[in-house]
């Protein structure tokens, strides 16, 4: 018996049943005023480089400089807070 014909066998006597995830129907925005925490942007000690954070996690790299941290920030806040549009 080869090596491969024992590997073949083995994998096929430990198949695991497939798991199954479930994703929300509705993903939430950093834009939604009702997220548990408030994202913030946040300087990557790469050269050059500025972090999205949510929920302590990174979700989004952002090219800019030193100077476009202070603003991208400031940006976002005023995004986040700004007042909802009328309904007419």
């Amino acid at each position: 018996m080869l090596l491969i014909d024992r590997i073949s066998q083995r994998s096929r006597q430990r198949h695991r049943p497939a798991l199954r995830f479930s994703l929300p129907r509705i993903r939430q925005s950093i834009l939604d005023s009702q997220l548990e925490t408030e994202p913030w942007i946040d300087a990557c000690p790469c050269a050059e480089t500025h972090v999205l954070f949510l929920h302590n996690r990174p979700i989004a790299l952002i090219d800019g400089t030193a100077l476009d941290g202070v603003s991208l920030s400031t940006r976002l806040f005023e995004i986040r807070h700004r007042r909802p549009r009328r309904v007419t």
